[in-house]
């Protein structure tokens, strides 16, 4: 093994992996630190996308690091909420103003792109859910989190 192309994988309490540097030494010496370490060995080309770090979690009976794809779907649906708030804030101003000057069909327009947007992240939520929890393998599964969009969902399907 060339052990310029290993690392040392280990998991903190705080549940974030952390990879070392490359270090002097030989296979032993990598193998004994991630032993006394409680890590493991990995080799550079199966460390997971650095966009996923954390959702990273050692699997340490296979001896290698994978994607929590509960955590990515959970972090997806907070970054559309974060997002979707925005949207919903900037609804409130045009609210104001279709009110203001008595724009009632404009305000119709807005008050149902709000409700819209109230429902869509338990929608977004559920459909995620059902892509981590496929039969499908989880590299598959990675796939359709990343190329997720909204009009996935069935109600925007033509």
């Amino acid at each position: 093994m060339k052990i310029e192309e290993y690392r040392v994988a280990t998991q903190n309490e705080n549940e974030l992996v952390r990879i070392t540097e490359l270090m002097k030494g030989g296979k032993k010496e990598l193998e004994s630190l991630a032993k006394e370490q409680n890590g493991i060995v990995v080799h550079l080309k199966d460390i997971p996308k650095q966009e996923y770090t954390y959702a990273w979690e050692l699997d340490r009976k296979k001896k290698k690091i994978v994607i929590n794809l509960s955590l990515v779907c959970n972090f997806m649906c907070n970054v559309f909420r974060n997002r979707r708030n925005q949207m919903l804030k900037d609804l409130d101003l045009a609210s104001m103003r279709a009110i203001e000057e008595g724009e009632q069909e404009q305000l119709k327009h807005i008050v149902d792109a709000k409700k819209q947007l109230r429902d869509l992240p338990e929608k977004i939520e559920k459909h995620l859910q059902k892509i981590v929890n496929s039969k499908k393998r989880d590299s598959t599964k990675l796939k359709e989190l990343e190329n997720f969009k909204i009009t996935d969902l069935q109600e925007y399907k033509k």
